[in-house]
Parts: structure tokens; sequence; C-alpha cells
């Protein structure tokens, strides 16, 4: 593969076209690409805003369905994709706001307040899912909690106009919600149906409802006033130029991994500003079962397993080789996610 010549070929608009598109969703006319939240906007919104490192080469290649000869090829094309694909990152954290489109239907009319209910919208919050593979990433997949949806789920709408649109609709709507992140950002690993997620938490600023046609039936605003995205990247953005350093490999790997996991260490995976009745991690438990269901679902028990061991060797070796003052911070090694990068670094050791 002449990755030059392909890269020249897909070029800079189309490899953000690429990235972006997700048959799954109708295009909104006036709506940009990189506001319409799927499994790879959904991830580049909450890495930079999170704060939690990013295997930033995977997610340029595998959403592309790239393959590699080799660590040279690797290597060429992360460095001549990059630019643009951290542009596509600005774009979409950029964006005034996001939006995600879904189906509704029209519960029982409210002749005491004149209004509908809509079934698809969840009292108190609900949230849209997104695959962490489709990301091009590893371990938690990703989520938007919107948290405001009591301010738009319901149809106010006077019983004659309400009957006449029942004969049109047949009760089946499809719905385009738009959305902002919360300020101040409230972005981490949150539980939600019994599964954590890398979450970031949003209101909703408006519901628009369309008939099958596509033709506009009705706005529902929110009733937060001036609701605007505020976001910004974090100092320290996880979206940047890969170095292609392991430090399961390193040297020194135990300094190393305290070093490069010191987001995770630091327990920054709990969410800030959490006033909105999400349940971020409560117990060292809990976070430890998280972690383990995730190894098991990516690389099996059997794999996993040997990694578990693996990984409990290298908590010993850092307990015993680095300084004094971070000794405690080794035994939180054992709750870090599992990555191809730390599975591939035991792989390639011998049995010493």
């Amino acid at each position: 593969m002449n990755l030059t010549k392909h890269l020249a070929r897909l070029g800079t608009a189309s490899l953000f076209l690429a990235m972006a598109a997700s048959p799954a969703l109708a295009e909104t006319k006036d709506a940009p690409a990189e506001a319409r939240l799927n499994p790879v906007n959904a991830a580049l919104l909450y890495h930079q805003v999170s704060g939690e490192p990013a295997p930033v080469t995977s997610m340029m290649a595998k959403p592309l369905n790239m393959r590699f000869d080799n660590e040279f090829e690797r290597r060429r094309f992360a460095k001549e994709a990059f630019p643009a694909f951290q542009k596509m990152a600005k774009d979409v954290l950029d964006q005034p706001a996001y939006y995600a489109k879904f189906s509704v239907r029209l519960g029982d009319y409210d002749f005491t307040n004149e209004r509908f209910p809509l079934n698809g919208i969840y009292s108190g919050s609900m949230y849209f899912h997104y695959d962490a593979g489709k990301a091009g990433s590893e371990g938690l997949d990703y989520a938007v909690r919107i948290v405001n949806t009591d301010d738009i789920k319901f149809l106010d709408m006077a019983p004659d106009q309400a009957e006449a649109l029942l004969n049109k609709v047949n009760g089946k709507i499809s719905a385009e919600m738009w959305m902002v992140p919360t300020s101040p950002v409230s972005a981490g690993w949150i539980k939600m149906n019994n599964d954590y997620f890398r979450t970031v938490q949003m209101k909703a600023t408006v519901l628009k409802l369309f008939d099958k046609n596509g033709d506009l039936i009705a706005e529902i605003k929110s009733k937060t006033p001036n609701l605007k995205n505020k976001a910004k990247a974090v100092k320290d953005n996880p979206i940047r130029e890969p170095e292609f350093s392991n430090p399961w490999t390193a040297e020194d790997a135990p300094t190393a991994i305290l070093d490069h996991y010191k987001w995770y260490i630091q327990g920054k995976y709990k969410v800030p500003n959490s006033d909105y009745g999400a349940d971020s991690f409560q117990s060292v438990m809990e976070l430890g079962g998280a972690v383990a269901k995730g190894c098991t679902a990516s690389f099996g028990y059997s794999e996993c397993k040997r990694l578990m061991t693996a990984r409990r060797n290298m908590v010993n070796r850092c307990a015993a080789t680095v300084a004094k003052e971070r000794k405690r911070e080794c035994y939180k090694i054992e709750d870090l996610p599992y990555t191809t990068e730390e599975a591939d670094s035991y792989s390639n050791r011998t049995s010493n």
C-alpha cells in the first residue's frame, strides 16, 4: 500500500466525512456532520473535555478500516493523517450544539393539560450509547446523558390540532434532539443500567419533531434559558500526535506506567459536578469489577485471566522498585482499563 498516495486521494475533507458519517442517522439539511453525535464524534468530545488518554492512532485507523503491512506504514499513516484528525476533533468541540436522531411515539392525549406525553423521552434523564469499538477505542463504551428531559417530554397542543396530528402521523414520529454539555462540564465514568460508560453530561436545548415526510411538526424548547456550549478542551488535550511509546515495555516500566496513566491513578474518572443523579464509582471493589468485566469482554476469559496475572506481577514489581512516595500508586495499577497495548507487551516478553 502506498499510504502517501492513498491519503492524497482521500484528502482532509474526505477523511473527515468518512469518519464522521453514520448511515443509521439521516442527515439534517441545516446541521453540519460534525454536530451529529455518532461513535467517533462522541469519543472525540469525551476525551477532549474529560482528559482521559485516547488511543489516537487506533481512533484514526479503525473507523477507516485501515490495515498496515508493518510498523513503518502505521507510523507514516499516523503522521500524515493526524493534522486532519486533529482538525476534525477541534471542529467537533467547537460546535454550538450537538444533535441525535431517534423515534418517539405520541402517548395518550392529556385533555386536562392539553398535551401529548412523548414515549421515548424518559423522566429525569436519558442517554445515547456509542460503541467504543466503532470509534477505534477500547474499554468502556461512550455515552451522552441528557439531564433535563423533563423540560421536553410533553408536546403541548389544542385538542382539535391533536386529533389532526394523530390522524396524520399514526402515533410514531421522528425526533431530533439538540443538546450542549452542562456548564461547568461534567464528564467521566457514569453507571447507567448496571453498566459504566465514558459519559459527557448534557442539557437538551430543543427537541424537533418531524412527520414521516421530514416535515417539521413542532419544536419543544428547554425551560432553561441561554443554554450554550461552553465546553473547552482540557489543558493537556489527549488528542495529540502519537508518540508510539508503550509504557508497559519501557525500561523502567513501573514509573512509565504511573506517569502515563496518572489520569486514572488520580481518580479523575470520578464525575465532577454530578448533581444530576448520576452514579460514579463508589468503591474500589466496584471499579475493579467494572475493569475486569471490560477485560473479559475485550480479550475473552482465558486471555483475561493471563493478563490479570501478568498485571499483578507488574504491581509487585512497581511496589518493589519505585520511589517510596509513589509506592501507594502502584496498587492502583490493578484497576487500570485493559488495552491491546498492555496485552501486546506481555506477549512480546519471555517467561522471565
